[in-house]
C-alpha cells in the first residue's frame, strides 16, 4: 500500500470514528442534565461507557495507523 492510499484510508477511518463515537457522545451529553437529576447511576454508567469506547477506539486507531504506515514504508 502506498502512502497516498494509507492517508486516504486513515481519513475514511477517522470519519467513520466520528460518526460512531462523537455523535453518540453528543446525544448522551445533551440528555445528561435531565438524566443526572432523575437517575444518577444510569448517567454515570453512560459516561463510563462513552469513556471506555473512546479509549479503546483510540487504541484501535493507533494500531491501524501503525499497521498501515508500517506497511506503506
Amino acid at each position: 500500500m502506498n502512502i497516498e492510499a494509507a492517508i486516504v484510508f486513515m481519513v475514511i477511518l477517522l470519519g467513520v470514528g466520528f460518526v460512531l463515537l462523537v455523535l453518540p457522545l453528543a446525544v448522551v451529553l445533551a440528555g445528561l442534565p435531565k438524566l443526572w437529576k432523575e437517575q444518577k447511576g444510569v448517567a454515570v454508567f453512560l459516561l463510563a461507557l462513552v469513556g471506555l469506547t473512546a479509549f479503546f477506539f483510540a487504541i484501535f486507531i493507533a494500531g491501524l495507523t501503525q499497521i498501515t504506515f508500517g506497511a506503506a514504508s
